[in-house]
């Protein structure tokens, strides 16, 4: 049974069985993108594929998605569930954020679902593909700088300080990190974290 939560996404619920069969399919789309991404991406810095490559899996798992579903599906598969949530109001969108506390993640959404196709990038250990409700994730969008700097620091291993030195670029890039090994850089210019600047009116870089 499916009914409309508070933010009109649709709230779809599934059986175990279905869960695993939704995993089982967005597993084999992984399994299908890493053919192409392994040789166009074998490193992360000093990480083998497919360490550090959350954004790059994420998105072209969305593209080869996107094609499968047009095509008919058969009922009980993971794509056959995907595509009937769909046609009831459910919509899948990529996310970015902090997952609990401890990384930033590149996932996606579908309605009250939460659908991690690269849960290998941190520890190449786990699952390929992580489905969970959305609420019991851990997942959260980053909401101030503050909360972006935890992150960094425990993620990436880095001291965070504030771009004083840099005045003009620090309302887009308004940190600055080092490494143990002495680099330094500034930062924070990536889209989402510009797009919440910009929706505060710039007072979170502030």
């Amino acid at each position: 049974m499916n009914n409309m939560n508070e933010q009109g996404n649709i709230d779809i619920h599934w059986t175990h069985e279905e869960v695993e069969a939704v995993v089982k399919d967005l597993a084999s789309l992984r399994l299908f993108v890493d053919l192409d991404l392994v040789p166009r991406y074998p490193y992360f810095g000093d990480k083998t594929y497919p360490l550090g490559r959350c954004k790059e899996i994420r998105d072209a798992v969305f593209v080869e998605l996107q094609t499968r579903l047009q095509q008919p599906q058969i009922a009980g598969t993971g794509l056959a569930l995907i595509q009937d949530a769909m046609k009831k109001g459910a919509v899948i969108k990529k996310i970015w954020g902090d997952l609990r506390g401890v990384y930033f993640q590149n996932a996606m959404t579908l309605g009250n679902w939460y659908l991690d196709v690269s849960n290998d990038t941190v520890n190449p250990n786990k699952p390929r593909v992580e489905v969970l409700p959305l609420a019991e994730s851990g997942f959260a969008d980053i909401s101030s700088f503050e909360q972006f700097i935890q992150v960094a620091q425990f993620y990436w291993g880095v001291k965070v300080y504030r771009n004083d030195i840099c005045p003009a670029l620090a309302p887009f890039m308004p940190l600055i990190y080092t490494r143990a090994d002495g680099i330094s850089w500034l930062g924070e210019a990536n889209d989402d974290m510009l797009a919440m600047t910009m929706a505060t009116e710039f007072s979170a870089a502030e």
